[in-house]
């Protein structure tokens, strides 16, 4: 085998005969008997492998492209729906980020085209995509004093409500004291005490049997 490469479940494996596939797939169904898998050959010189389409220039190489279902009806998110805009900002970078991520440079315009084409038909203006579609430059972060820490000691109250506590906490000391890093420690209360609590005078005890002596030599 010149390549294995697999993915959860998906396995992409190339071969210089058939024969050596259909044997190394005969030998992962022998494995277990409650798992069966399948083969899928290339046709017409592609294969598609998760959602990538691999197709096979002249000279051998591989050429890359988005790989589409049949099923596919190319509904995205619509541009005129009851949602905060940076949901669709962000549908527009995440597309278009995986397209440069998977295609290969002779690829990607005819899936750039399809793709701009997909968007204008679930309403999203050109502009707009125009826009949102170009990647952006990360600035790295330029830290020019160092920040303190700040220790917090606070109830543990559940890990949600936890959770909502420290990020709200840490939210407010931020925008307010940007020299000051949060460092937060949870504690919990112990639930058995090593030491009961004792009443001075065992007469006020609640909870209890009482013993009574009488004169006559009796007890109750």
């Amino acid at each position: 085998m010149s390549l294995y490469k697999r993915y959860v479940d998906d396995i992409l494996v190339i071969g210089e005969r058939m024969e050596d596939i259909n044997c190394l797939l005969n030998k992962f169904n022998t494995i277990q008997n409650h798992i069966s898998l399948s083969c899928e050959e290339e046709k017409n010189d592609q294969l598609p492998f998760l959602d990538v389409l691999l197709s096979r220039r002249e000279d051998g190489s591989i050429k890359r492209f988005i790989f589409r279902k049949p099923t596919w009806t190319g509904q995205y998110l619509s541009y005129y729906s009851y949602c905060p805009v940076q949901y669709k900002r962000g549908l527009v970078k995440c597309l278009f980020n995986r397209l440069r991520r998977i295609c290969t440079n002779d690829a990607i315009d005819d899936d750039v085209k399809l793709l701009t084409m997909t968007l204008i038909g679930n309403g999203y203006p050109p502009k707009f995509i125009n826009r949102w579609k170009v990647m952006g430059t990360v600035r790295p972060a330029v830290v020019l004093v160092e920040k303190k820490p700040v220790y917090f000691t606070l109830p543990f109250r559940g890990d949600s409500n936890s959770l909502l506590l420290k990020q709200r906490l840490k939210s407010v000391i931020n925008k307010t004291y940007c020299a000051a890093k949060v460092m937060i420690k949870e504690r919990t209360r112990s639930m058995l005490h090593s030491k009961p609590r004792r009443h001075e005078n065992d007469c006020v005890t609640s909870h209890c049997v009482y013993q009574f002596k009488c004169v006559c030599g009796h007890t109750y």
